[in-house]
């Protein structure tokens, strides 16, 4: 009986490269990263921050309009009620209509 052999893995995909070698000169890309990916959460973080914080105040403003509005159109009609409440008490001081000149 034959025994079934494995397949083998390529020997190179394996291999670590071991070709190259580092230079002084390219040591600095490794500073670089190491500094690039140290500060690269202290630069975003805040704009995160920032935009929490235009969130919230795009929600007081809504709530604000909505307010104002309910507010505004109380006032109005307030403010209709009283001026036809003074022109009725001017109607009835002056039963026929005409206008004095000032």
């Amino acid at each position: 009986m034959a025994r079934r052999q494995r397949p083998r893995p390529d020997p190179r995909a394996t291999a670590v490269n071991t070709d190259w070698e580092t230079a002084a000169d390219d040591r600095w890309k490794d500073w670089v990263m190491a500094i690039g990916m140290g500060l690269a959460p202290a630069a975003i973080v805040p704009f995160y921050s920032l935009n929490q914080t235009h969130r919230a105040a795009v929600a007081n403003l809504a709530s604000a309009r909505a307010e104002a509005k309910e507010y505004g159109e109380e006032r109005r009609t307030e403010i209709r009620r009283r001026v036809k409440e003074y022109q009725d008490q001017r109607a009835a001081k002056d039963p026929d209509g005409s206008k004095k000149q000032t």
